[in-house]
């Protein structure tokens, strides 16, 4: 962790000083400190199932797969206006304890991550591992199409076919999830 510790809250504060209008003069090192945890936190949930994608075959070192985690971690944080510090109001904490009850959206982002997980999963037992690494590079991570080229030494168009195959190929996935939970809803 003391390893990680560094890049994680590189790519945090970066994230934070992008949106610095939006901190209102909110302390910035306490929502730094408070990401990096939820950047942890996703590292290791599941027992660790990010941490144990990384593969050091693929190219990235250990570092560098742990910041790209972070700076997505990050950005969906931020990107989502339940979960950003920067909406949240500061409340004392004697006046949280009093209000505090367990939120039905910590149920949602769960199982919103549990069908990620799971769709990472099908999708990589599905195909190639060249056309995993372009989806978690288009739709995980959200990179440009012209940062893959580059990356990657592809052509744009190239880049194109694959993100709508890959799309398809997710709608899919989720379609004959969705399918597969029906009848047990109805039953349940």
């Amino acid at each position: 962790m003391a390893a990680l510790m560094p890049a994680i809250q590189r790519r945090v504060n970066a994230a934070l000083l992008r949106r610095a209008g939006a901190r209102q003069g909110r302390p910035l090192r306490q929502e730094l400190l408070d990401l990096t945890q939820e950047v942890f936190v996703a590292l290791f949930e599941n027992d660790g199932r990010a941490l144990r994608r990384w593969d050091p075959a693929g190219g990235a070192s250990l570092t560098t797969w742990v910041s790209r985690v972070a700076d997505h971690q990050v950005a969906s944080i931020l990107r989502s206006g339940k979960r950003s510090p920067f909406t949240e109001t500061p409340v004392e904490s004697t006046t949280l304890e009093l209000t505090s009850e367990p939120s039905a959206s910590v149920h949602g982002r769960v199982s919103g991550r549990q069908q990620l997980g799971r769709l990472l999963d099908q999708l990589r037992a599905a195909i190639s591992p060249l056309g995993y690494e372009l989806f978690v590079d288009l739709f995980v991570d959200e990179r440009d199409v012209d940062e893959i080229c580059a990356a990657r030494s592809m052509s744009p168009n190239a880049v194109y076919v694959w993100r709508n195959r890959l799309r398809r190929a997710a709608q899919e996935i989720l379609q004959a999830e969705k399918d597969s939970d029906a009848p047990a809803r109805m039953n349940g």
